[in-house]
């Protein structure tokens, strides 16, 4: 029925086989030109992919190192926090000591004020004959 369909129409059977030839060489080419596409597309796709688990890994390394360092900043903080709780108890125990010797030195200058406001007895023997002599009586 195929053939007659062509006789019909007045394509001899030659022509018919080079039609039903290019007709499949053309059917052919289509698939190999899709099969040809895909599989550089697929290629290409590939290829990003790779590039992407690239990208990943290294972004992966770079977290790694940055929480790393983040470890390493966390016990350095903890160390200084440590030397300034230990440099804070040091001012406290220096404080209460500087009140213990304040207090010490106030004790110390109320004795100092009392040692002055006593006259020495040289000074008052002698002003003692000086108010003696005012009044007409001599110090021997």
């Amino acid at each position: 029925m195929g053939m007659r369909l062509f006789t019909d129409i007045g394509i001899a059977k030659n022509q018919t086989i080079y039609l039903a030839a290019a007709a499949a060489l053309i059917f052919g080419l289509g698939i190999w030109g899709g099969m040809s596409f895909s599989d550089g597309q697929i290629t290409r796709l590939e290829k990003r992919i790779e590039e992407t688990k690239a990208a990943a890994e290294m972004r992966q390394a770079e977290a790694i190192k940055s929480e790393r360092e983040a470890e390493q900043f966390k016990a350095k903080i903890a160390f200084l926090e440590q030397i300034l709780a230990d440099r804070d108890e040091t001012a406290r125990r220096q404080d209460e000591e500087i009140k213990k010797i304040s207090s010490a030195a106030s004790g110390l200058r109320a004795g100092v004020n009392r040692a002055r406001g006593v006259s020495r007895i040289e000074s008052t023997i002698t002003e003692l004959c000086a108010k003696l002599r005012e009044i007409g009586h001599a110090c021997e």
